[in-house]
């Protein structure tokens, strides 16, 4: 029914948390009745939501929450935050890929986050969220997104307004606690090969979805030693 968006009146958009879904009702001319229409961005929000919902936030609460973001897309190479700057935006991603990058001493780049859905869907220089100093990494998309994006002023004023926000923050600092954890852990002990076992295991899409330098760079590997590596697996 193409007719729909052509020629179609949209009534109401609203967003369902608990069907995981954006709902579009749209009066069409040509059939001169009212028509659903549904979208699925929420089906990948869907971690979002849960710690929304586990730190004491109630359904209608998080449907005013997701309303207050806005879907922005992103194309291969545009950059969603700057290095140098305080962080003034964080995102929920739930397509595509980001990585934070930085110049080291060397003045080669290299990669120290990568944001993919749901391995890791927060899109933000989190050390810099936390202590609001500028942030020391460039994030840029490495394919397009689409990412539901706060702004700093937005997230102040929800977190007025809804106190269990606090909780959520709480939530997200812990599992990147972890997170950091892990990869130190794997820094300190473990060798090229077991450093791609590990994020074969716990990000297998990135093997598929970003050249293999960029792994190397992230790994701590020279792309000979990566390849080398590789090839023992």
């Amino acid at each position: 029914m193409p007719c729909l968006y052509d020629f179609g009146i949209i009534y109401k958009d609203y967003k369902d948390t608990e069907f995981q879904r954006i709902t579009r009702i749209v009066y069409c001319i040509d059939y001169q009745e009212y028509i659903i229409i549904y979208n699925e961005p929420l089906k990948k929000m869907e971690k979002f939501v849960y710690n929304l919902k586990r730190s004491g936030i109630n359904k209608d609460d998080i449907d005013v929450i997701l309303n207050e973001g806005s879907i922005q897309k992103y194309k291969k190479g545009d950059v969603f935050s700057h290095v140098g700057r305080r962080w003034d935006k964080m995102g929920i991603l739930f397509n595509g890929l980001l990585g934070g990058w930085y110049i080291d001493d060397n003045a080669e780049k290299r990669y120290g986050h990568f944001y993919l859905y749901p391995e890791n869907d927060v899109v933000v220089d989190y050390e810099s969220y936390v202590t609001d100093v500028k942030t020391t990494l460039t994030i840029e998309a490495l394919s397009d997104c689409e990412i539901l994006v706060y702004d700093r002023e937005k997230i102040i004023e929800l977190k007025l307004k809804f106190p269990n926000l606090f909780n959520a923050e709480k939530n997200l600092a812990e599992e990147k606690y972890l997170q950091t954890q892990k990869l130190l852990n794997m820094f300190q002990t473990c060798n090229g090969v077991d450093r791609i076992r590990y994020l074969q295991k716990y990000a297998p899409d990135l093997f598929k979805k970003i050249p293999y330098t960029y792994i190397a760079s992230f790994l701590g590997l020279h792309r000979n030693g990566f390849a080398n590596a590789l090839k023992r697996l």
